[in-house]
């Protein structure tokens, strides 16, 4: 009886299993039913998911779901469901084309074209899909495919169908043979006569014989220079041929011609021709490189050229009503933009002469109304003592005025002129530069000094054999509206075409047997120290460990002088290190005096044989240690080869490598230096040469006189919105040049920023990042990838492109607006938690008065994820350029 029930159990058990398999396939029809009879997007999506969860492999509900997808562009979902369609039907066509459509849409051409080649194979008829997948070759110019795919299916197509034909006339138009397009599109009438991609075809083709004569006129007139022609022509072809192939090229041809005479306008000075030709290049190609900086610089030349006539107009006015003050301060402005313009620099010169006399006729007055002397008065008495050069009894009037008013700065820096004037007359050039540039430091508005610093900068460089820094400092000076000591005189005698060559008497005999005396001694030296830095080599070459152990604790601060020799290094591919996290300070590059005191190590000047000129032991004279990098030192140095004055970079290796690890990070830094050194921008420093001495390695490169961005804002905390936007433009075009190079900095930072005089910015230290995120180099300061300015993906060590610098530039952007880094935090690693998790406070929450278009481009700039911020630098800087305007 127990097993009559068990078994009776059993066969109901399995009825009920049964009845459940056999309900799910209806219960999967029945929601597909509802799905179709719904309208709503939303709740046919989940009924047609309900369908698969009854039955995964419902192919209608498979391909009802996959085009839901399709439609509402979500491709990566669409390709799941039809891929899941083509394995339960594999011979279904129409699985097959969607699938194909998705991946097209995917960007998987490919993939796409392989799945409207075998969905042509299961189903011929679909002769849709075949001319899918003609378009597709052709799209890619594969011609030769579509060519032999339309060849060798001719016989199921069939040789009158119209769409064959018309793909043969476009195909052998893309490839330019016209008689044979043109006979594929009559083909394709002759047994279509309303094919409207055939008519189109052949009448493109007409378009072009029409046009053929006018494109040679264009590229005649481009050729010529000939704008109005050009220009003629070009009308003409739109006129016939609106959407052109060749038509943005033509476009960007006569753009460049526009530009070229803009740029020539600049240089002439004027600038409203150059606004037009500028406008009028932009208006023919929107997106051409560089346009929207050309148009800004005309228009702020255009500014600046209409303040400059007023402030002479004022200035001119105010020197016929003797009002010497005001005539100064207009006419000073105006010489600052433009030194030679009319008559303003006599005028302010005789302004300043008579500026003096005022004060000292008032002096004079006063001392003989009252008994007490002002340090207003003391001061004035003392530039008047100045004026006729008696230094000493100037600086005891500024030293009076200071001990009655120790707040009254201008006395103290009165002192520093009159102490530097007095170094002048000895010809101490470099003493008096350093008591010139204190005076500068206390007061930084007196022009006296800043020309008698430029002065004796250039008096310096003179006696240096620099004649076009020396050039440079004179010229500065009569920009500066001053008539300082016997600059004219200098710059003429620069200018003359014999003052390189003046005549020299006849050298007497005694000196010419001592100079061969003494160059034979310098020979014999010099062999001497060959021999012994020959010896020296080998012995580090078998105890190197221990001799670079051994420089590195003897010699970390002297210079590199030794003789100089560039380093060769095969190709090969770099591998990817773990980057460095260490937040410190910024360090403060070509910020410090020119003037070094030089230890042993500086490079001899010594007299060759014949005695008829100086020549330098090595290359490189160095001049001084200017700053402190992020891997060693900066100096600054002479390059007599290339005759021009550069910095040396310092790269300090880890003195604990092998010989073998040694030369292989030597390699790598070899290559990154090469690829900075292709960089050739105007907002990108200029790399020379790498250069290997002993155990370190050095950067050649362009000297700035500039200043770094850290130290600005350290001294001015912001920047205005108008110039701070104009840096980081210049520095995210630098930056876009740089990408497409496929360099990316790594490094972006206010210290790598350099502002020059000019109003232009210099991007410093490319080539060094990548190199330097490698354990095995010494680091000396602030290194690779300050955690402040780092992206969340350089941080969280995920590959980077050019958008991780973007996110850092982003971050200097905040810092001009705002003086503040848009991650703080005490210790480390509450800074990279903010940048890899939270939002930095609005800029706008700090100064309220901050544009709110500048501050949507901030924080796009700084948005977590790559794929959210600007795609490219470029993009970045077209942005503040179009938000600048409102400015």
């Amino acid at each position: 009886m127990n097993k009559f029930i068990t078994k009776f159990g059993l066969a109901i058990f399995i009825c009920f299993l049964s009845s459940i398999s056999l309900a799910q396939p209806q219960q999967a029809d029945t929601y597909y039913q509802q799905a179709m009879q719904t309208n709503g997007l939303t709740e046919k999506t989940a009924l047609l998911q309900q369908a698969l969860q009854f039955n995964s492999r419902h192919f209608k509900a498979l391909l009802a779901l996959g085009n839901l997808y399709f439609e509402q562009e979500q491709y990566l979902s669409a390709r799941t469901e039809f891929s899941t369609a083509v394995k339960v039907n594999s011979s279904s066509s129409v699985a097959l084309e969607k699938l194909g459509d998705t991946m097209l849409k995917l960007g998987e051409n490919s993939n796409a074209k392989n799945a409207y080649q075998t969905a042509f194979q299961r189903d011929h008829a679909n002769r849709h899909v075949f001319f899918k997948m003609i378009e597709l070759c052709i799209s890619r110019h594969e011609y030769h495919e579509a060519f032999s795919e339309i060849k060798d299916n001719f016989p199921v197509i069939g040789t009158t169908n119209p769409d064959a034909w018309y793909y043969l006339g476009l195909i052998y138009e893309k490839q330019q043979n016209w008689e044979q397009a043109l006979s594929g599109y009559n083909s394709a009438l002759k047994y279509n006569s309303e094919h409207s991609l055939a008519k189109a075809g052949k009448r493109r083709l007409q378009r072009r014989q029409e046009i053929a004569p006018l494109a040679v006129d264009f590229e005649s007139a481009i050729d010529a220079g000939d704008r109005e022609r050009a220009m003629a022509k070009l009308t003409e072809i739109i006129q016939i041929s609106p959407t052109h192939e060749d038509l943005s090229t033509w476009k960007n041809q006569l753009s460049r011609l526009h530009v070229n005479a803009g740029n020539q306008a600049l240089s002439e000075r004027n600038d409203t021709v150059a606004l037009a030709e500028f406008q009028q290049a932009q208006e023919l190609s929107p997106g051409y490189s560089g346009i929207s900086g050309l148009i800004s610089q005309a228009r702020d030349n255009i500014h600046a050229e209409n303040l400059m006539v007023d402030n002479y107009r004022k200035g001119a006015a105010a020197y016929q009503q003797k009002k010497w003050n005001q005539a100064v301060r207009y006419l000073q402005a105006v010489v600052s933009v433009q030194t030679d313009y009319r008559d303003a620099r006599t005028l302010l010169s005789r302004a300043r002469r008579e500026q003096n006399v005022s004060r000292s006729t008032q002096t004079t007055t006063a001392e003989t109304n009252t008994v007490t002397i002002s340090p207003r008065q003391l001061y004035d008495e003392g530039m008047a003592y100045c004026d006729v050069n008696q230094w000493q009894l100037a600086m005891g009037k500024f030293e009076q005025a200071f001990t009655l008013d120790s707040k009254f700065t201008a006395a103290k820096a009165g002192r520093e002129y009159a102490l530097g004037s007095a170094e002048l007359d000895q010809d101490h050039w470099e003493a008096a530069d350093s008591l010139f540039t204190c005076g500068i430091a206390i007061d930084t508005s007196n022009v006296y000094l800043e020309a008698a610093q430029s002065y004796a900068r250039a008096r310096n460089y003179l006696a240096t054999g620099n004649r076009s820094r020396a050039m440079a400092s004179f010229e500065a000076i009569l920009q500066l509206g001053v008539e300082f000591r016997d600059t004219r005189l200098q710059i003429d005698q620069m200018r003359s075409p014999n003052s390189q060559n003046e005549p020299k008497g006849p050298i007497p005999e005694w000196r010419r047997q001592a100079s061969y005396l003494v160059g034979g001694l310098f020979v014999l030296v010099v062999a001497l120290i060959l021999i012994l830095r020959r010896k020296s080599r080998r012995y580090r070459l078998v105890n190197q460990n221990t001799s670079i152990r051994n420089t590195t604790g003897s010699g970390a601060d002297s210079l590199p002088t030794d003789e100089i020799q560039t380093i060769v290094s095969p190709n090969s591919t770099s591998n990817s290190e773990e980057t460095i996290i260490t937040d410190t300070a910024d360090a403060d590059f070509r910020d410090m005096p020119d003037s070094v005191e030089l230890g042993d190590g500086a490079s001899q000047i010594a007299t060759a044989g014949d005695g008829k000129s100086k020549r330098p032991a090595s290359r490189y004279e160095m001049k001084g240690r200017i700053g402190k990098g992020a891997m060693g030192y900066v100096y600054k140095a002479y390059d007599h080869k290339m005759e021009r004055m550069i910095c040396l970079k310092e790269i300090r290796m880890d003195m604990d490598l092998d010989s073998a690890e040694y030369d292989k990070l030597k390699k790598r830094f070899l290559r990154e230096a090469r690829s900075a050194g292709r960089l050739h921008h105007p907002n990108i420093v200029t790399v020379f040469d790498v250069i290997s001495q002993d155990a370190q390695l050095y950067i050649s490169m362009e000297y700035l006189d500039g200043t770094n961005l850290f130290k600005y804002l350290h001294q001015h905390h912001t920047i205005p919105p108008k110039r701070g936007s104009d840096i980081v433009r210049q520095a995210c075009l630098a930056l876009d040049y740089a990408h497409e190079e496929g360099i990316v900095h790594r490094d972006i930072k206010p210290s790598n920023i350099m502002l020059m005089p000019n109003g232009h910015i210099k991007i410093i230290d490319f080539g060094v990042a990548k190199v330097s995120d490698s354990s095995t180099l010494t680091q000396v300061g602030s290194s690779l990838g300050t955690p402040s300015y780092m992206s969340p993906e350089q941080i969280e060590g995920k590959p980077v492109d050019g958008r991780s610098d973007i996110f850092s530039m982003g971050v200097v952007f905040y810092e001009i607006l705002t003086g503040k880094r848009p991650f703080r935090g005490e210790n480390l690693a509450s800074i990279i938690v903010k940048i890899i998790q939270r939002q930095p406070e609005r800029i706008r929450e700090i100064d309220e008065n901050l544009p709110e278009e500048i501050e949507k481009i901030v924080l796009k700039m700084l948005e977590k994820t790559p794929e959210e911020r600007y795609q490219n630098a470029k993009e970045a800087a077209d942005a503040i350029d179009k938000a600048c305007l409102t400015l």
